[in-house]
C-alpha cells in the first residue's frame, strides 16, 4: 500500500542529457515552518544522481534528536540483534514482489537489494549499480553494475539477473504488487555481464530513480515464486535461516557480503509484535534490542528506564482513503462529500492529542519533500462550511463506515478523534477497527472508506503506485482524466522545470478533489537499548529504513 504499513511505507542533482535548460533548485524546507530542512533539486536533477553525480536530491535531509550515540557505530563484531516490529500476521513474507507491510519491508531489505537505494538523508544513490544513466531523449536507460557482488548461493550478480528480476515482476502470473514503473519497459538487452540496456516505450524522466523500489530487489536467474517465499536468495547482508510468519524471522550474516566487513552482527531476529505496549515491554525486559514505531505516550517510560529514543522528522504520512469512482464509491464519489470530510478533521487536535506534538500538519497531500509541493492554504477545522457543502447536495446528517485499525502509530487515535470532530458537522463516522493482519487481508482496497499509511517517497513514485491508470494500489479509485493527462505530460517532459510545474498542478487537483485525508506527517519514534550502536536516521522509514548493516550490540 504503500508498502502499508505500507508502501502500507526514490533522487540526485544536475541533469544528464537534458536539452530543456533545467535550472538547479535550492530545496525548500522539507516540512513547512522550518522543522525539517534539506537541499533539493529540480526533478530534472533526479537523472544526474542516477548517473552517480551529485550528492543532493529531492529526498528529505532529516532532522534528528536523541540519536547521536546510536548513530555512531562502534564497529563491534558478533552477537544477535533482535528488533520488534508491528507485524502482519500469517500474511508476512520475504518475497519482495509481494511485500505489502512494514515488517515485509524489514524482511525484504535484509535479503534483496535494488540497483539503487536511499541513503541516510533520504536521497537516492546507486547501490548494486555503479550508475543508472539515461540517454538524451530519456527513452533509454543503462544500468552498470558493481563488480564481484555475490548472491547468498555463491553466484556472482550479473546484468542477466537484473533483467530476469524485472521480467519476473512484469509477468502477471507472478502477482507483483509494484509494477507500474516497470510497465514503461519496451525491451531489455544484456550488453555484457555488468551492463543492462533498457529501452522504454516512451520517454520517462523518472524511470531510473524509480528502480529504488524495494519490491525490485534483485534475485538470480531461475528463481521461482516458491523460492521467494520459502528459500529467498539475494545479495543482501543477511541470509534467511528460519521464518514463522506472524512470529519471528531468524537470519544469519552473509559472510561474502559485497560491503566487506559488514554486517557487524552475526545474527538478526525480526520479531512480529503488533501491540505497541507489548513492543515497549519487550524492549524494557531486554527481549529485544530495538523497536520500531514507539508511541509518543511511551517516550517518558522508555527514557526513564535508560533506553534511547530515536526521533526523526519524516515525510511519511498516514490517513484515510475515499473511493472517488466506481461501484460502491457512493457517497464518496461526490466531491462535496470528500471536501466536507476533510474540513471535519481538527488537525491541530490530532497533532497534539494523537501524537503529543511529535508530528507536523499536513494538507491532504503527500510528497512534501519535493520542491514543487504546492503552497496552498492550510485546511483547518470548519464544521459549518462542511455542513454547507453537504446541505448543497442533500446529504445532511451523513453516516459513513470507516475501516481502520492500529496499523501504525497514531492512526487509530486519529480516526477516533476524527469520528468525534465530525459530529459537529452532522456526520456520523462508524469506526470498524481491525487487527493489522486482518485489515490488510479483508478490508484494504475492498472498502470505500479505509485507512492507510505510506513512506516518505517522492510524490511521483507514490503516485505511480496509487493514482495512475496502472497503479496496483489505487486506494482512492482515482480515474481523473485531467489529472492523468497532466501526469503523463510531466513524465515525458524534456525540461525539468516544466515537469515540476506540471506536477504541481496535479497536486492542486488532488487538493481540490482528491480522495485522501492526510492530517499530519508523524515523526518516526524508535527506541534502542543501551549498547546498541550504528542505527542510522532516515526520513523514509523507521529505524533507518531497517538498515542493520552497521549495527553493533553491546
Amino acid at each position: 500500500m504503500g508498502t502499508q504499513e505500507g508502501q502500507p511505507r526514490n533522487v540526485r542533482s544536475g541533469i544528464v542529457g537534458d536539452t530543456g535548460g533545467d535550472s538547479q533548485f535550492t530545496r525548500a524546507q522539507v516540512l513547512k515552518g522550518g522543522l525539517m530542512a534539506g537541499a533539493a533539486v529540480s526533478l530534472g536533477g533526479l537523472l544526474a544522481a542516477c548517473g552517480g553525480g551529485g550528492s543532493t536530491g529531492a529526498g528529505a535531509a532529516a532532522a534528528t534528536t536523541g540519536q547521536s550515540a546510536s548513530a555512531r557505530s562502534s564497529g563491534a563484531r558478533g552477537g544477535t540483534f533482535k528488533v520488534g516490529i508491528v507485524g502482519n500476521g500469517t500474511e508476512e513474507t520475504f518475497s519482495p514482489i509481494q511485500a505489502n507491510s512494514e515488517i515485509d519491508l524489514a524482511h525484504t531489505v535484509q535479503i534483496f537489494e535494488p540497483v539503487e537505494h536511499f541513503n541516510t538523508r533520504g536521497l537516492i544513490e546507486p547501490f548494486l549499480a555503479e550508475e543508472v544513466t539515461p540517454n538524451a531523449s530519456l527513452d533509454e536507460w543503462t544500468i552498470r553494475l558493481r563488480p564481484e557482488v555475490e548472491f547468498h548461493n555463491g553466484k556472482t550478480l550479473s546484468a542477466a539477473d537484473v533483467m530476469y528480476t524485472y521480467n519476473f515482476n512484469l509477468d502477471p502470473k507472478n502477482g507483483s504488487v509494484s509494477t507500474s514503473n516497470l510497465l514503461f519497459i519496451k525491451s531489455m538487452k544484456v550488453v555484457d555481464d555488468r551492463t543492462l540496456k533498457i529501452t522504454l516505450k516512451r520517454p520517462n524522466r523518472f524511470f531510473g530513480p524509480s528502480l529504488v523500489d524495494f519490491h525490485h530487489g534483485i534475485f538470480p536467474v531461475g528463481t521461482t515464486l516458491q523460492d521467494l517465499a520459502k528459500n529467498p536468495i539475494g545479495t543482501g547482508p543477511f541470509k534467511l535461516v528460519k521464518f514463522t510468519p506472524g512470529q519471528r524471522a531468524e537470519l544469519a550474516r552473509h559472510e561474502n557480503y559485497w560491503q566487506h566487513g559488514k554486517p557487524y552482527v552475526d545474527a538478526l531476529q525480526i520479531i512480529s509484535i503488533d501491540d505497541p505496549e507489548a513492543r515497549v515491554n519487550a524492549l524494557l525486559s531486554h527481549q529485544v534490542d530495538a523497536i520500531a514505531d514507539a508511541s509518543p505516550v511511551q517516550i517518558p517510560s522508555i527514557e526513564s528506564a535508560g533506553f534511547q529514543v530515536l526521533e526523526n522528522k519524516s515525510s511519511g504520512w498516514m490517513g484515510n482513503s475515499m473511493w472517488t469512482s466506481g461501484k460502491g464509491a457512493s457517497p464518496f464519489d461526490q466531491v462535496e462529500v470528500r471536501q466536507a470530510l476533510r474540513l471535519l478533521v481538527d488537525r491541530e487536535q490530532v497533532k497534539e492529542n494523537a501524537f503529543l506534538g511529535h508530528a507536523e500538519l499536513a494538507n491532504d497531500l503527500y510528497g512534501i519533500q519535493d520542491p514543487f509541493y504546492p503552497d496552498l492554504p492550510q485546511r483547518t477545522y470548519d464544521p459549518e462550511q462542511a455542513k454547507g457543502l453537504l446541505k448543497k447536495i442533500g446529504m445532511e446528517n451523513l453516516t459513513v463506515d470507516l475501516y481502520t485499525g492500529n496499523l501504525t502509530n497514531g492512526l487509530l487515535e486519529f480516526d477516533t478523534l476524527f469520528a468525534q470532530s465530525a459530529k459537529a458537522g452532522g456526520v456520523t463516522i462508524n469506526l470498524h477497527s481491525e487487527e493489522p493482519g486482518r485489515y490488510f487481508t479483508t478490508s484494504y482496497l475492498k472498502q470505500p472508506f479505509g485507512s492507510t499509511y505510506w513512506s516518505g517517497n517522492p510524490y511521483y513514485q507514490t503516485a505511480t503506485q496509487t493514482l495512475t491508470p496502472a497503479a496496483p494500489l489505487n486506494e482512492t479509485a482515482w480515474h481523473d482524466k485531467e489529472w492523468v493527462k497532466l501526469f503523463e505530460e510531466a513524465t515525458v517532459a524534456k525540461n525539468g522545470k516544466l515537469a515540476e510545474e506540471i506536477l504541481g498542478k496535479t497536486q492542486e487537483i488532488l487538493y481540490e478533489r482528491g480522495g485522501y485525508i492526510i492530517p499530519v506527517f508523524p515523526n518516526f519514534l524508535d527506541a534502542v537499548a543501551q549498547g546498541v550502536t550504528g542505527t542510522q536516521p532516515s526520513p523514509v522509514y523507521p529505524l533507518g529504513y531497517f538498515d542493520f548493516r552497521q549495527v553493533s550490540v553491546g
